[in-house]
């Protein structure tokens, strides 16, 4: 068994590989891991992120009232991959990270950081490219 680290293309309605990186799964757990990360994923992406579980951070004290719920505010990441999904989906081409910084440069962001964040949000699954290295779209 090997694992391929690498990003899915889709160029003329086909579906290519381009693989970064391949190496053999030496330890069994890796593979058992994979499934565990893939159901992860999926729940996180289908049922959104799961409740805090009872006596967590910001529950109320012995005794008294519970604070009032705060939305938590968005991660930059988040910012990131709201901008990409929010992009023309009517496009196949997607957004450039370019055309993301000018959006967010107001707010402080740095063209390294949009960058780290693009790339982050691919590894995790939520933004794949589209033509080129520079384009992507949210999933």
């Amino acid at each position: 068994m090997i694992r391929v680290i690498g990003q899915l293309r889709l160029f003329n309605n086909s579906r290519s590989l381009v693989a970064y990186n391949i190496t053999p799964i030496t330890d069994f757990n890796e593979y058992s891991l994979h499934f565990i990360e893939a159901i992860h994923t999926h729940l996180r992406l289908t049922k959104g992120k799961p409740p805090a579980p009872a006596g967590a951070a910001g529950a109320a004290p012995m005794g008294g009232a519970a604070p009032p719920p705060q939305a938590p505010a968005a991660s930059f990441q988040d910012q990131v991959l709201a901008y990409f999904k929010s992009y023309d989906q009517n496009s196949e081409t997607g957004c450039t990270v370019a055309q993301c910084f000018e959006a967010m440069q107001a707010q402080g962001a740095t063209y390294g950081q949009i960058r780290e964040s693009v790339d982050m949000l691919v590894q995790e699954g939520h933004l794949y490219s589209t033509v080129d290295d520079d384009h992507f779209k949210g999933i």
